[in-house]
């Protein structure tokens, strides 16, 4: 039992560094980028990063086709470059 625990933990552990923390924080690395090269309107490029990387989550939770994935992903990138980026 105490091996179980500990093995669901390391799961655990290992799923949020690899699908939430470092997902997020590349993201917000790249924003950081956009912002200063005047791309994107300055912003919290951290919190910009969890709110653009929060559905992508919701997508892989659902467990969706890989045909309406990449569609939502496509809106979903659209819609925030949309909302978010500065026209050239």
């Amino acid at each position: 039992e105490p091996y179980r625990r500990q093995r669901q933990m390391c799961i655990r552990d290992s799923y949020e560094t690899i699908f939430i923390e470092r997902p997020i924080a590349i993201q917000g690395t790249i924003f950081e980028r956009l912002v200063s090269e005047g791309r994107f309107g300055p912003c919290d490029t951290q919190l910009t990063a969890v709110q653009f990387h929060s559905p992508m989550l919701m997508l892989m939770e659902r467990q969706s086709e890989a045909r309406e994935a990449r569609e939502f992903c496509r809106a979903h990138t659209e819609a925030f470059n949309a909302l978010h980026g500065k026209e050239s």
